[in-house]
């Protein structure tokens, strides 16, 4: 299982700030700074949050039938805050599996 935690020791914070990794573990002095992260966690974060927007906009308007202005504020604030809050975990996620992967190579090799 993963979190916001150094994959290989689990004990210091992963990120420095809201989506900022680390370059060095303090702690297991692994070198997060290596691990491609890329695009790939934001192409996820708006698959998914554009799936439950379009589901919470659907189930509001078909619900309550409130006016547009409705939508236009819980919309926007709902996407900014759930994509964030997403990205965290999901950019957690890619530098977990690479490191695993990175693992897996690397015993192979001996």
């Amino acid at each position: 299982m993963y979190s916001l935690r150094c994959p290989g020791c689990s004990n210091s914070r992963l990120f420095d700030g809201l989506l900022r990794v680390i370059d060095q573990c303090p702690k297991c002095g692994l070198k997060l700074s290596t691990y491609e992260k890329g695009d790939g966690p934001i192409v996820f974060v708006v698959l998914i949050m554009g799936a439950f927007s379009v589901s919470l906009m659907a189930w509001i308007e078909f619900t309550y039938s409130p006016s547009i202005i409705v939508h236009l504020i819980i919309l926007p604030i709902f996407i900014i805050f759930g994509s964030l809050a997403l990205l965290r975990y999901i950019k957690a996620l890619f530098i977990y599996i690479e490191y695993k992967n990175r693992s897996k190579n690397n015993e192979k090799k001996h």
